[in-house]
């Protein structure tokens, strides 16, 4: 996500809470309406970011989510950081909100959408934001996912637009045993990274995963950039 700021030694605090009625139309299924808020202090319980949510969702009796959501944020940045090339963000105490709209079709669809439109300010100045995620069921054992986002940020040092495309898949042999990929391309960073991973339940509760990432830098060509292979177990132990 652009404007995303990673920080340490911090204390996170999360409530949410959800109202989820029952329609009274034949068209609607059921209401989803509740606040998420989340607050964010250093060790001397000085805030650095707070993040207030509210949301309305309606189900749909064919299955399908369409909702509003309202969000509204407060960053304390105690260093400037770039957001894009030559642009870097100061340090300031930053208050923004924003408003969207999501549409979610049911998977149980062979073709779902996932769709959302997004505007509000953003670090001192505006920022609209579009995503989409469209999925096909080939068969019960693969589905394919292509997404796509694009951001238009407009501030105070400048403005840019930023584009990001992605592409998964998930292939099952048997509930015990799948595979999945990822790739996926943004132009802010213009680079290509890829995932893929295998996924093997040897018995309920205990995994073995294999997982395979490589990044690519586009900018001049295609150069590899760095690649990992990492493994892991769980074992479920119940005396």
């Amino acid at each position: 996500e652009v404007g995303f700021v990673p920080r340490s030694d911090i204390r996170r605090y999360n409530v949410s809470g959800r109202y989820r009625p029952l329609g009274r139309h034949p068209w609607i299924r059921r209401y989803s309406f509740g606040p998420q808020f989340s607050y964010l202090t250093d060790r001397d319980g000085v805030l650095q970011t707070r993040d207030i949510e509210i949301s309305l969702f309606v189900n749909l009796e064919v299955g399908d989510w369409i909702g509003l959501r309202y969000r509204h944020r407060f960053e304390r940045l105690d260093e400037s950081f770039e957001i894009h090339e030559d642009i870097d963000i100061p340090v300031d105490d930053y208050s923004f909100g924003g408003f969207s709209l999501n549409l979610f079709s049911s998977q149980s669809r062979r073709i779902s959408v996932r769709g959302s439109a997004e505007t509000g300010n953003f670090f001192g100045g505006t920022r609209t934001r579009f995503s989409t995620d469209v999925g096909f069921k080939l068969s019960h054992r693969l589905t394919v996912e292509v997404d796509y986002e694009i951001n238009r940020v407009d501030l105070p040092q400048g403005d840019f637009l930023t584009n990001g495309l992605g592409n998964r898949f998930i292939y099952s042999f048997n509930p015990d045993l799948y595979i999945r990929g990822f790739v996926q391309w943004n132009s802010k960073d213009e680079m290509v990274g890829g995932n893929f991973l295998i996924n093997y339940k040897y018995r309920p509760g205990s995994d073995i995963y294999l997982v395979y990432n490589q990044v690519w830098d586009t900018e001049d060509g295609l150069d590899q950039k760095q690649h990992s292979v990492q493994f892991k177990t769980t074992y479920f132990w119940n005396r």
